[in-house]
């Protein structure tokens, strides 16, 4: 649900392909009513994310090649930009010139305002990566979901792998004109389940970064997640409430590098009953408690994976 110039809210939603035949919907809601704005034809639309009134993005499957598409949505009218490789599952932007899309096997698209370029008749595409680890290893997650609270802060979860839930955290560490340095760092899970997880949704604390989210999969699977407890006066920090720019920067030579953080330590805590445990109150001359994920044992009905 966005809001649009006029200060009245509008949504958007999307249906898989019919089985009498007939294609996917997007619908829109405004003025207090859904209506259908768009069928397409012979594609799974699988996930989208509004930006704005006037500003958005669909990934879709072609049902018969396993293409992936983008759909953008500029001032009314839904545009067919991009198709290429394998599907992707899941699209978030963080603002309208910067968003990452997911899908099978680690792969991933990038976004960083190329079709907003307001030079003509420049390309409009998406920027293709594998996710690696910090030692440059595949990591092959069939990644399902994935939540940007920032161009510097994100949340990916997939199917399960090596005995383990797949949740993922994207962290953008460092940036020059070439070269994005970003960590994608696996979580450990306490009490871990071992499900697909389809789902995430994460809060931000004041300082944009995650203090609090939730993660659903089979088996009715939920997981929550408990960031470290904030300063009562934390210090701005210029790399954490970065926005965008009212153009984008065009950056067609540079490459996201995966690398180890000293810090990326996590602890597991067990949870042992669906309670949750208040933080300790951080004193200002010790570090900040370290934040934990973990499984709560709930019992949830129905889920389906892809």
């Amino acid at each position: 649900m966005v809001v649009n110039d006029a200060g009245d809210p509008e949504g958007w939603a999307i249906s898989r392909p019919g089985a009498d035949g007939r294609g996917s919907y997007i619908l829109h809601l405004v003025n207090g009513r859904w209506e259908m704005q768009t069928e397409v034809n012979s594609k799974i639309l699988w996930t989208i994310d509004m930006v704005s009134a006037s500003d958005g993005w669909i990934v879709a499957e072609d049902e018969r090649r396993g293409i992936n598409f983008f759909f953008w949505y500029r001032d009314g009218t839904w545009e067919n930009k991009s198709s290429w490789g394998g599907p992707m599952y899941a699209v978030s932007m963080a603002d309208a010139l910067y968003g990452w899309a997911v899908g099978p096997s680690g792969n991933a698209d990038e976004y960083i305002g190329e079709c907003h370029h307001p030079l003509p008749n420049r390309p409009c595409h998406w920027l293709q990566f594998t996710i690696t680890n910090s030692d440059g290893r595949i990591m092959g997650i069939d990644f399902q979901d994935i939540q940007l609270l920032s161009r510097y802060d994100g949340w990916l979860v997939g199917k399960h792998r090596d005995a383990s839930s797949s949740v993922v955290h994207y962290e953008r560490i460092a940036e020059d004109v070439t070269v994005r340095v970003i960590n994608w760092r696996p979580m450990e899970i306490a009490n871990d389940p071992v499900q697909d997880l389809y789902g995430i949704y994460m809060l931000p604390g004041p300082d944009g970064w995650a203090v609090d989210g939730w993660a659903v999969g089979a088996g009715g699977a939920i997981l929550h997640y408990e960031g470290p407890a904030q300063p009562a006066s934390p210090t701005p920090t210029a790399t954490l409430t970065s926005t965008s720019t009212p153009q984008p920067t065009p950056m067609p030579t540079s490459t996201a590098t995966s690398v180890a953080t000293p810090t990326a330590t996590w602890t597991v805590t067990p949870s042992a009953t669906p309670s949750l445990t208040p933080s300790p109150t951080p004193t200002p001359s010790v570090p900040l408690p370290k934040p934990r994920l973990a499984y709560l044992p709930f019992v949830a009905r129905g889920s389906a994976g892809r």
